[in-house]
């Protein structure tokens, strides 16, 4: 398998409208926290557009990358090592509208990049037969590629980025850790987007079990528990008991992302002042911080289409 100096893989991205040897107007980077997995081991995913052209390049603000929430623009698949392709497709998805006066785009200017982040749980990918046995999903080298459909852009013609390929590898199922398998199993349900009060008791006593197990699994399942609270002083104790089991994890960009949308929320402005610059350390381009900190200019759909 290709190694990739800090898991980065730079895709150029395919334009109908630009000739093989111009040179690309935005790239796509994707970044996973590392590219050798146990079976089905959940995964921080980073990806981030560069805008490498002399103009401002429109993107969405609201969905910029989001898979579960329609409108969404940006999709996922997964080829497996028999060259099956496997969307990402969870089975409940919200329809959102918006008023007029919001703010779904904004300008990315030229040379600088935009970023979000999420946490993979390769269940939503899945056919039926594995989404619900993944003790026995393929070991092997696997492939992930994304797709992102642009806002109409003005005078332009570029619709679709299309993403090289990142290859990572799943190792095959040690016996000790069948049975944390069997437990992530039943969570598909609530994984692919079950919302109903008794699955999320049912699925966060599984968490706990899977946080428990001392397997691959469990740093994953910790993240999803701390996320689970809504309380900003329960987060920041469960977030500061995470952080003495894993210090120096992959997901703390994640955990520190959900801490200060709690508190834009809430409406905590003392609080998002001091994440800030935390957030901003660890995740520099997201388009968040980005927001944040006056760097794009946040326009409504009446005013991307006069642009």
């Amino acid at each position: 398998m290709k190694k990739v100096a800090a898991f980065i893989i730079l895709a150029f991205l395919s334009f109908t409208t630009i000739s093989a040897a111009d040179a690309p107007p935005a790239s796509i980077h994707l970044k996973l926290g590392k590219d050798i997995l146990a079976v089905a081991e959940p995964v921080l995913l980073m990806v981030e557009v560069n805008n490498n052209s002399g103009s401002d390049l429109l993107l969405d603000n609201l969905s910029m990358f989001t898979l579960e929430r329609n409108p969404y623009r940006f999709s996922l698949t997964l080829i497996a090592p028999d060259g099956q392709e496997w969307p990402y497709d969870p089975f409940s998805q919200i329809d959102v509208l918006y008023s007029a006066s919001a703010k779904l785009y904004f300008f990315l200017p030229p040379g600088e990049s935009a970023s979000d982040i999420m946490l993979l749980w390769w269940t939503c990918f899945l056919p039926d037969d594995y989404q619900v046995a993944l003790e026995k999903l393929p070991p092997g080298p696997y492939k992930l590629f994304a797709t992102y459909r642009l806002p109409k852009q003005k005078e332009s013609e570029v619709s679709i980025l299309y993403s090289d390929t990142f290859e990572f590898v799943f190792l095959p199922v040690q016996k000790e850790y069948i049975p944390v398998l069997i437990e992530m199993d039943s969570l598909y349900f609530y994984l692919n987007g079950g919302l109903k009060r008794g699955l999320r008791d049912e699925a966060f006593q599984r968490i706990t079990r899977i946080k428990d197990s001392q397997s691959p699994y469990s740093e994953a399942a910790h993240v999803k528990s701390v996320y689970t609270n809504t309380d900003m002083t329960n987060y920041k104790m469960e977030k500061e008991r995470f952080n003495r089991v894993y210090p120096n994890s992959a997901f703390e960009p994640f955990l520190v992302k959900r801490q200060f949308i709690l508190a834009q929320l809430k409406g905590l402005s003392n609080e998002m002042d001091s994440l800030l610059g935390v957030y901003s350390n660890l995740s520099p381009t997201d388009y968040r911080v980005l927001k944040e900190q006056n760097k794009i200019k946040l326009i409504t759909a009446e005013e991307a289409r006069d642009k």
